[in-house]
């Protein structure tokens, strides 16, 4: 048997054409649900413009806490090899204000001055923090920043509302769950890079079920590798989506996604009716407009909203769980 290139990283030339761009703008967002391989591009696109010998240089960032304080300690760590930066940072604190923001930045652009590649700074997982307070920071960046200075945003969820995107206008590049996933002609270029023995026929239907998450994919793929069978419609793969997308929500939040889960697609007022049959105090055009909005599973065309076949199997899937009683008032 031949060697097994299941676990190489596989990136579409959609993705490599879209990857190539971040250069071209002073922020970049990245934005899908986990499992969509987002830090992973990012790895390789860096990667490879170190290896091409492209002139770069990276400073990255996980965002670990919903702490401003955390987060700013851990960018002025960032330049912890030029430790007068750093002390400036320090004894400057997060900028709150428009003052503190362009002193920020003029310390930082006097001592970036000295470098001559471009220079990018990766924030991954910033999801975690509070939008309204990061946000006004990496606008300002953004508009006032040395043009080789670049800032990639890494998120599970939208980052900045319409009106700040149309502000930023060109200035904004963006890479969405759209980019990131695998369309049927290129996850069969992914079974074929793999060497996976599986038809043609079975490869468009795992297409059409996952809908080209790559989790969903390469968990599949790597069933088929060691049994000869997929994963699709599983627990295994019930647990996996749970995990990704109900369990970092609110209880009401998941409620509300299983309950609409049993439709095939639904408008706002159809979802309405249904939820607020037991809960009345709750506004489920809100709920609705805020799970859309940060979820690449839920999807809007002409005012009717459907799932990822994922989330529906798996939210049909624990509305069975529910008592009789709750299933025949739905």
């Amino acid at each position: 048997m031949g060697t097994s290139h299941l676990d190489d990283i596989f990136i579409t030339q959609r993705l490599k054409d879209r990857l190539s761009k971040i250069g071209s703008h002073p922020i970049t967002t990245v934005i899908a649900p986990m499992g969509y391989g987002k830090t992973t591009a990012i790895k390789w696109w860096s990667t490879r413009r170190t290896k091409n010998n492209e002139s770069s240089l990276f400073f990255r960032q996980m965002i670990m806490t919903d702490s401003v304080t955390d987060f700013w300690t851990g960018f002025c760590k960032l330049f912890k090899e030029s430790p007068v930066l750093y002390d400036q940072l320090i004894t400057l604190g997060y900028p709150r204000d428009v003052q503190t923001l362009a002193l920020c930045s003029e310390i930082l652009n006097a001592a970036l001055s000295e470098y001559k590649k471009d220079i990018y700074f990766i924030l991954d997982d910033l999801h975690i923090l509070p939008s309204k307070i990061i946000t006004p920071l990496i606008l300002f960046f953004a508009k006032n920043l040395q043009n080789k200075i670049h800032i990639v945003l890494l998120s599970r969820n939208q980052i900045f509302n319409e009106e700040e995107r149309m502000k930023l206008g060109h200035l904004l590049g963006e890479i969405s769950a759209y980019d990131l996933r695998l369309n049927t002609k290129e996850l069969h270029e992914y079974a074929k890079r793999c060497g996976l023995k599986a038809s043609d026929e079975e490869l468009d239907t795992l297409a059409t079920l996952s809908e080209g998450w790559f989790s969903i994919v390469y968990l599949n793929f790597k069933s088929y590798e060691k049994n000869s069978k997929w994963l699709s419609g599983s627990t295994d793969i019930f647990s996996l989506i749970n995990e990704v997308l109900l369990e970092p929500l609110s209880e009401e939040e998941r409620e509300f996604l299983i309950l609409l889960g049993i439709s095939n697609e639904f408008t706002k007022e159809q979802a309405a009716y249904l939820w607020e049959t037991d809960n009345v105090n709750t506004d489920s055009e809100e709920l609705l407009n805020s799970l859309s909005r940060n979820n690449a599973f839920i999807t809007k065309t002409d005012n009717l909203y459907r799932y990822h076949h994922m989330l529906q199997q798996c939210t049909r899937y624990f509305f069975s769980k529910k008592t009789p009683e709750y299933q025949q008032k739905s």
